[in-house]
């Protein structure tokens, strides 16, 4: 199973997490978290306690929260970004479709967390 890892994107909105922003600080978040869990998924999935079907279902989980908060990120990079104070146009990142993005790659990221819990795998947070 391949999952992607965002850590330039997800540094990036790190530095930007300092603006009174919620869904910068929200995505950042759900980044961290998705790493984490990542991490927990791919250790179960390898596992021999893991079974097809768990297999299965983790991976189609995970795939989904991959790009719900691709999508959440996009969307986001698509504020205009000002390099020399670091900070996304706050105006444009409290749009509803941001917002949005945000609450799918959180719904996506809790569903793939209850998965794993629900099949026994300590999760890292």
């Amino acid at each position: 199973m391949r999952l992607k890892f965002f850590s330039p994107l997800i540094l990036l909105l790190g530095c930007s997490a300092q603006q009174p922003v919620d869904s910068v600080q929200i995505l950042y978040a759900i980044g961290q978290s998705y790493t984490a869990l990542a991490q927990s998924a791919i250790s179960y999935i390898n596992s021999p306690a893991a079974t097809p079907k768990q297999i299965e279902t983790i991976q189609k989980l995970a795939k989904a929260t991959d790009g719900a908060l691709d999508a959440a990120i996009t969307t986001l990079g698509n504020c205009p970004y000002d390099k020399t104070t670091g900070k996304f146009d706050q105006a444009c990142a409290s749009r509803t479709t941001v917002s949005s993005a945000v609450t799918t790659a959180q719904s996506a990221l809790n569903a793939l967390e209850a998965e794993l819990v629900a099949d026994g795998v300590k999760v890292n947070k």
